[in-house]
């Protein structure tokens, strides 16, 4: 990353401090007057405010779902939805809630006012066990039963500061992405697709509870109804603060991280929070379950884990794929899809490296992995369309002609058909 995009990241966090951390100081109780209604369900009636406000939400979700793409596993789906019924097992409301997964490489995760809990796949991949993934949805439940975006926007001093600072960060990323080569892959993932899509839709509610946060008051409540979920749950509570300290060592440092859990002070409040509520429950802690996994957990996000770091890949994150490729077994020959993402891992770290033999020795890892891949599933057309691209760097026009000749026969009707013409349209020219 040059040294130009290095203060553009810096420019937007400042940017971010000033708009996102600082109404915190001033507004800390927003909506505190709200006195608190309980489980949003059967028994709780929404007044005109909350069905506006619901309506509003659906509105921004279908804006936001145009631009952002779904990671869509029935499996996955079924087994978080059993994992939130675990949290909510007497809550009428516990059934209204949908967890919708997102493919976006960034640690992030947000519920919306109607029930629908969006997690990233750069989350569910970096969590090690069900309760640290049930330590996020709990947190992210207690955001909709407490109604907390309703009382975040029902304090007009607070509507007043929400409004020009979601349009200082909105400008924000819109100079950070103009500044991007076109093609990059690590300027066009800045701030990850889903906050690109927030900011770009102007989508009020998504960004309170994605990005900006509910305040310090509804954010430490979420985190006692959520420490509270997890050990009725028969989950070890622990693992609650070794979820939030784990992403707080992934986050710091790393500028794609810019919205965890909201925002970076919001999650190391969220590490602060969590270790004083532990420290003050020892003895009865210590008496509850410490069931930290259910067998689920590991089958299920395997292949989560996976697509993620192939997305981690195109953004430049190769050590971080690297990490989640071992994670899943990249080194099993008998698996294609596994030889095909090392593959990816390879040619592209090869095209960012300056010295000669470790971009031979790159090229040559990229190449057994393809061929590998295919020799495992020869109707497979994603290895072809790596290796045209692997002989096209290498200047080998009549390969990268050929591989991209039959992953076109193969896949005539994948969306880079286009791209992929025309660079057998240029090759041609060769």
């Amino acid at each position: 990353m040059t040294g130009p995009r290095r203060l553009r990241h810096s420019s937007l966090r400042r940017l971010i401090t000033c708009t996102i951390v600082v109404p915190f100081l001033s507004t800390a109780c927003g909506g505190c007057g709200l006195a608190p209604p309980g489980v949003r369900g059967e028994s709780s009636r929404p007044d005109a405010a909350e069905r506006a406000l619901l309506v509003k939400a659906e509105q921004e979700e279908a804006r936001i779902l145009e631009q952002v793409k779904r990671y869509q596993d029935p499996q996955v789906d079924e087994y978080l939805a059993r994992v939130v019924g675990k949290l909510a097992p007497d809550e009428p409301a516990a059934r209204g809630f949908t967890v919708v997964v997102l493919s976006d490489p960034t640690l992030n995760a947000f519920a919306m006012p109607d029930g629908r809990i969006y997690v990233h796949t750069g989350l569910l991949s970096q969590v090690e066990n069900e309760a640290q993934l049930a330590t996020i949805l709990a947190r992210e439940m207690a955001h909709v039963t407490s109604r907390h975006a309703l009382g975040v926007l029902r304090d007009a001093a607070e509507a007043r500061v929400l409004l020009p600072a979601l349009a200082v960060t909105i400008g924000a990323a819109a100079a950070l992405h103009s500044g991007g080569a076109s093609g990059d892959p690590v300027g066009t993932a800045a701030i990850g697709s889903v906050a690109s899509a927030i900011l770009s839709v102007g989508a009020e509610i998504a960004w309170i509870a994605s990005m900006r946060g509910y305040g310090e008051v509804f954010e430490r409540r979420a985190d006692e109804d959520g420490l509270a979920r997890l050990a009725k749950a028969g989950y070890d509570p622990r693992e609650a603060l070794r979820t939030f300290e784990r992403l707080t060592g992934r986050s710091d440092g790393e500028p794609l991280e810019m919205f965890v859990l909201g925002n970076r002070h919001n999650l190391h409040q969220r590490v602060d929070t969590t270790r004083r509520m532990l420290a003050t429950r020892v003895d009865t802690i210590a008496a509850l379950p410490s069931t930290t996994d259910v067998g689920d957990f590991r089958l299920r996000m395997q292949t989560v884990v996976r697509e993620n770091a192939l997305l981690d890949i195109r953004t430049g994150r190769f050590d971080l794929a690297l990490r989640q490729l071992i994670r899943v077994g990249v080194f099993d020959d008998r698996d294609a899809v596994n030889n095909f993402y090392y593959g990816e891992l390879s040619r592209l770290r090869a095209q960012r490296t300056d010295a000669a033999a470790e971009k031979r020795r790159l090229e040559e890892r990229a190449l057994l992995a393809y061929e590998h891949a295919l020799l495992l599933d020869p109707a497979y057309a994603d290895p072809l369309r790596g290796l045209g691209l692997l002989y096209f760097q290498q200047g080998d026009y009549a390969r990268a002609r050929a591989a991209f000749a039959r992953y076109v026969e193969l896949k005539p009707d994948v969306s880079d058909a286009r791209r992929i013409e025309d660079y057998m349209a240029a090759l041609s020219r060769e």
